[in-house]
């Protein structure tokens, strides 16, 4: 399963993260790849979401250069925060930095045209399901909220039943056969998913967001140290070859993507 329940934070009894600080002890380069897409450069969501690991990590004895081997990668690939092993906190890394050639291209028009249909197919399946939840629109991902009523840029929709898990994958397979089969698709690669208790669609997939990872970390190591697929172990919780948003970063060949 993942890291902490659906709503929950990484809280310091997460039995996970002795090992994770163990595996920073012997060298080894650790990155997060969450769906959780939030934009701030301050990076207070994530630190307060994985609080528990970063004051473990804070409090270890490892040194500064192992911590910094620590790196949380949002919005499946596209906000990236680097644990700053000196002053123990996240640090955002500006995406000149780390963006690959394919993600540098994407024009601006057209993600908002991809999130734009995203949109209206998650309008359309809560409308006809009658799901009690609102559209949430951020930069870089569009998706349902559990709370209140439906609404979205075209306005308010009743809603009467509560999201069942049928309903949330009828949602995601609704918004993957609508993307699929437009031309925008072909320019913007995206993700739809089951979070469990709301359903979104990304831009970009974890698949980009490993290869981000794989290179950022070759590039901080230098030339002494090559990052691929055979020395990468990516872990998951939504393998499902159905609208799981780990699926994708399955055949992630290596860092020059």
């Amino acid at each position: 399963m993942t890291l902490y329940p659906d709503g929950s934070t990484l809280l310091p009894s997460n039995p996970v993260i002795p090992y994770l600080v163990t595996l920073l002890s012997h060298n080894l380069h650790i990155g997060i790849v969450t769906a959780a897409g939030y934009s701030d450069p301050s990076g207070t969501e994530y630190s307060r979401r994985l609080h528990g690991l970063l004051e473990a990590v804070a409090k270890s004895t490892l040194l500064p250069e192992q911590k910094g081997r620590l790196a949380i990668l949002g919005g499946e690939c596209n906000y990236l925060f680097r644990y700053d092993g000196e002053k123990d906190r996240l640090e955002w890394v500006e995406q000149d930095v780390w963006r690959l050639d394919l993600m540098k291209s994407w024009r601006e028009e057209d993600i908002n045209s991809l999130l734009d249909i995203a949109e209206d197919a998650l309008s359309s399946s809560a409308k006809v399901m009658r799901l009690k939840c609102q559209i949430v629109r951020k930069p870089m991902a569009v998706g349902t909220s559990p709370h209140g009523p439906l609404s979205n840029s075209k306005g308010l929709i009743p809603c009467e039943s509560r999201l069942t898990r049928e309903c949330l994958e009828e949602a995601v397979l609704a918004s993957q056969r609508t993307l699929f089969y437009h031309p925008v698709a072909e320019k913007i690669p995206f993700c739809c998913f089951n979070g469990g208790s709301d359903v979104w669609v990304d831009v970009g997939d974890k698949s980009l967001g490993v290869s981000v990872l794989q290179r950022y970390f070759h590039d901080l190591a230098g030339d002494n140290l090559e990052i691929w697929g055979g020395n990468t172990l990516h872990v998951g919780d939504q393998f499902m070859s159905l609208g799981g948003n780990d699926f994708k970063a399955v055949g992630t060949p290596h860092c020059d993507v």
